[in-house]
Parts: structure tokens; C-alpha cells; sequence
């Protein structure tokens, strides 16, 4: 890095496996760019930060209030990472097949195949949520960007109908693995596999499920296992059954994904994991009949729900869900962006239960750490942005320096994880919204309770742009409605 003193500036230009960036650095603030870790200190050390910042900013009715603990990740550097959007190929998706499935028990899926049923099928729910929406006199409506997300999906779905064959012309021989939809067996274990693989709508994503949690459990119920007859759900007082400890589960994980060839990924959460449990009702259980469903008997805590996200020199990115205002994806005037990282896996002594992988990365090039904005430097941005702010009234609570995903302004399919801050009005976790984790870990805040900045620029950053804001697609809805459709 070398710098040019002008005029009270010092302007670097750094080259790291981003690109190249002019970078302008305040001399009022430390006099120049820290470049962290240096002299053996930690990061947070280097760049000045304290363990809070509490500051009223302004005065009167435009004061605002910052209460925010500060989150810095350990080590001493910070990199910046290229990746590029990966679509699996028919050879790669018959390797993952091959992992999960023995085979000679190999066919294809010809319930998940685009056939005329399985079109019809989703034509009607589109249909069956539009007519509700019209006839409901609920206070409550449907953002427009929903309505409108399910009436371009129904009718794309019909656009599909001429060309689709029927289930009964499908022929369950796999021919070269560019099929999307398999079924086979692991031992006497049976699973289904379905690879969601769409260049043009940003889509990489594959699920492995097993047909019967009752597989992975005795289907025994312990006098342990009680209903809450209010709601009839299921309560449980005793420990996860699984004899795999926590932090061995995060390590099985890992090892999973390396040998399936997904790299650089880091369990950053582990969660026990409830197995559904399938039989009649008990009577040791008091369930009211009128609240049974038929099929319920209990479930059963044994085994681990991991989630694994990308690390970049011993750093895991952020793994948050970033959503919009809306939470539906405005089909009239955005395009989908490439899902975020991550994969999530459910297992336990008997094997695996579940794996998900979407948003999947290819690494290219790991740049040589960078300099970074001090501490200083950077609330003094932030300062400026929040005197911008039209509604000032809210206490600013966190501020955290992370690994966030920039996609490339030259090419579509590539991006860049680089250091950002984050000052924001919720707690953002790292965690999942599912498992039993006491912490109570949640997954997702909405960009407008954000305010985003680089870290090696000092640039306001926004997300829509930058492509990391993540919303509910058709398609996503439709897959977590296949319940639904096996019903039918």
C-alpha cells in the first residue's frame, strides 16, 4: 500500500483479490488507515474499537440515541475472498447421488418430476391463495408484492403445462443425470434427492430428505414425552437421546461437506434436533380427540440440526438473513439474487436425516489482508449517516464488523466477501430459528433496521446493490408447501 499525502488526504490505492479500489482515509482521524493487527494486537485492539459506543448524537426531536455493543471477530486480520455462482453439473449431481445412495437402488423421482400432475397441483394452490385474497374481508391483506409474485408464478406454471409430460410417460431409468429428481436407498434407509439447479434465476440448490424420520429412532414413546393439550404440542423434560456430542456433530458436518467437495465451510451452529414421530395416539398422552391429527405420536430429541456458512481465515461470513420491507420478491421490478451460503444438515447415530445446500460458492482467489478504517474513522461515518435518517427515534444497538458477499458490477456470477460494519437496531444472530437452542437465535432483520458501510473504503453500501437481501420467492413457497401437495 502507498500512500500520497494531499491536501490533509492520504489516498491509497489497494489491490486485493477484488480488484482495485481508491480509498480516501481522514488524516483528522489517527492520521491514516490501521492496518490490523500490527505489532501482535489483536484486531479489535488495532483498529481502537472499545467494547460499546454510547453516544446522543444531535438534540431536541432529532436526537438520536446509539447504545451499541460493539462486535469485532478475533484474530488479527481481515481478507477479502472471491467466489463465483456454482451450478452443479449432471457429472456432480451423480456424484452427491452416489454419496447419499447406493447405486443400484438409483431411480428417478417421478413424484418431483415436472410432470402435467405436478403442475396442476401447484396451479391450483396458486389459484386456491388469489381467490382467498379476493374473498377475504380480513383486516389483514397480503402485501401486493405477494399477490403478485403468486399470479406471474401460476401463470408460468401454465406456460409449462403443453410441454410436460404426463406421470405415466416418465420412465423412472436414470439416462445421464441431468434429470432433477431421485429416489433410492442407503441400506435399508430410503431417501429422495432433488437438485433445483436455474442460471437465469440466480438458483443453486439441492435437498437431500429421508422418507421416515421413524428410521432414525426405536418409534418408541418415553413416559418423558407429554402433550400440552392446549395446543397439543409436543414437550419434552430429558436430554438429546443422540449419543454424539455437540461438538462432534459440528465436526461430522464438516467432514460431510468436504467430502462432497463443498470447501471452506465452518459449523457455526449446532442445534438438537426434534424427530417427528409417527404412530397412534398414545393414551398415556391426554391429546382431546378433536385436537389429533392421526398421525402425531410424539417427538423425540436425538440429534443435531448444524449449520455450516463459509470462513475465511478462521472468520465464519455473516450468515443473517438481510430481508427487504417486503419479504416477497417484487417479481415486476427485482430479480431474485443468488441465495446466500450455506448449508444445513440433520443427523444423528444412525445416519443423516437431511442436507440442504443452496447458494453454493466456488472459491477463486483469498487476497492478502487489508487495511481497514479505524474505529474512529468509521463512527464518524456512521455519524453522518444517521443525521441523514427522517425518523430518528430508535436506539441503535449493535455494531459489527463482518464478512458480507458483494456481487461484481462486470460479471453477473461473480462476488466478493469483503469487510463491512454494520450498525443496527436488533440483535443480529448467527444462529437458526429452528432446534431448541436456549440462546434463542434468530436468523433474519430487515435492511431498513441496518446501515451498512465498507470497512476498506468508508463507502455506504447498499444491499439491494450489493445483492445480499434475501426474499421469499414462488418458488421457495411452493417447496415448503410439498406437504400439501402430497396430501392432495
Amino acid at each position: 500500500m502507498k500512500n500520497l499525502l494531499l491536501a490533509g488526504i492520504i489516498l491509497g490505492v489497494m489491490l486485493t483479490g477484488c480488484g482495485k479500489r481508491n480509498v480516501a482515509y481522514n488524516q483528522d482521524d489517527n492520521g491514516a488507515a490501521v492496518e490490523e493487527g500490527a505489532g501482535g494486537e489483536s484486531l479489535s485492539e488495532a483498529l481502537g474499537a472499545g467494547n460499546t459506543w454510547q453516544e446522543q448524537i444531535g438534540s431536541g426531536t432529532d436526537t438520536i440515541f446509539v447504545n451499541a455493543k460493539v462486535q469485532i471477530p478475533g484474530g488479527k486480520s481481515m481478507y477479502t475472498q472471491e467466489v463465483s455462482e456454482h451450478y452443479y453439473t449432471p457429472e456432480e449431481q451423480k456424484q452427491i447421488a452416489g454419496y447419499f445412495m447406493d447405486a443400484d437402488t438409483l431411480k428417478v423421482n417421478k413424484e418431483k418430476v415436472v410432470t402435467k400432475e405436478w403442475l396442476q397441483k401447484r396451479i391450483n394452490y396458486c389459484e386456491q391463495r388469489l381467490e382467498a385474497e379476493e374473498e377475504s374481508d380480513s383486516a389483514y391483506k397480503s402485501p401486493k408484492e405477494y399477490l403478485t409474485m403468486i399470479s406471474n408464478e401460476k401463470k408460468r406454471l401454465e406456460g409449462l403445462m403443453d410441454s410436460a409430460p404426463s406421470i405415466n410417460d416418465v420412465s423412472e431409468t436414470i439416462k445421464d443425470f441431468s434429470e432433477n429428481d431421485y429416489v433410492g436407498k442407503k441400506g435399508e434407509i430410503e431417501y429422495t434427492l432433488s437438485f433445483d439447479m436455474d442460471e437465469a434465476t440466480n438458483t443453486s440448490y439441492w435437498k437431500l430428505e429421508a422418507a421416515d424420520g421413524n428410521d432414525f429412532t426405536d418409534g418408541e414413546i418415553s413416559t418423558e414425552y407429554y402433550f400440552d393439550w392446549r395446543v397439543a404440542a409436543p414437550l419434552y423434560e430429558g436430554d438429546n437421546l443422540c449419543q454424539m456430542t455437540k461438538e462432534e456433530a459440528g465436526k461430522k458436518a464438516e467432514q460431510i461437506c468436504q467430502e462432497l467437495g463443498l470447501t471452506g465451510l465452518k459449523a457455526v451452529e449446532v442445534s438438537n434436533l426434534e424427530i417427528f414421530l409417527k404412530g397412534e395416539r398414545p393414551e398415556m398422552m391426554n391429546i382431546p380427540s378433536d385436537t389429533w391429527d392421526g398421525q402425531s405420536a410424539g417427538f423425540e430429541m436425538n440429534g443435531y440440526y448444524v449449520m455450516l456458512t463459509r470462513e475465511i481465515n478462521g472468520v465464519p461470513v455473516a450468515n443473517s438473513l438481510y430481508h427487504g420491507d417486503s419479504m416477497y420478491l417484487n417479481t415486476e421490478e427485482t430479480e431474485k439474487p443468488y441465495d446466500r451460503e450455506m448449508v444445513i444438515l440433520e443427523f444423528n447415530d444412525k445416519g443423516i436425516i437431511s442436507m440442504t445446500c443452496e447458494g453454493a460458492m466456488q472459491e477463486k482467489a483469498t487476497g492478502k489482508p487489508v487495511k481497514l478504517l479505524s474505529y474512529e474513522q468509521v463512527t464518524k461515518l456512521f455519524r453522518q449517516e444517521l443525521m441523514k435518517l427522517e425518523e430518528k427515534t430508535d436506539t441503535w444497538r449493535y455494531l459489527s464488523l463482518v464478512y458480507i458477499r458483494t456481487k461484481s458490477e462486470e460479471d453477473p456470477n461473480s462476488h466478493c466477501y469483503i469487510p463491512a460494519w454494520c450498525l443496527s437496531l436488533d440483535k443480529i444472530y448467527g444462529g437458526t430459528v429452528y432446534g431448541d437452542d436456549g440462546e434463542g437465535t434468530l436468523d433474519s432483520t430487515l435492511v431498513s433496521h441496518t446501515i451498512w458501510i465498507n470497512a476498506i473504503d468508508g463507502s455506504r453500501m447498499d444491499p439491494d446493490k450489493a445483492g445480499f437481501v434475501h426474499y421469499i420467492t414462488a418458488q421457495e413457497e411452493l417447496r415448503e408447501m410439498e406437504l400439501y401437495f402430497d396430501e392432495e
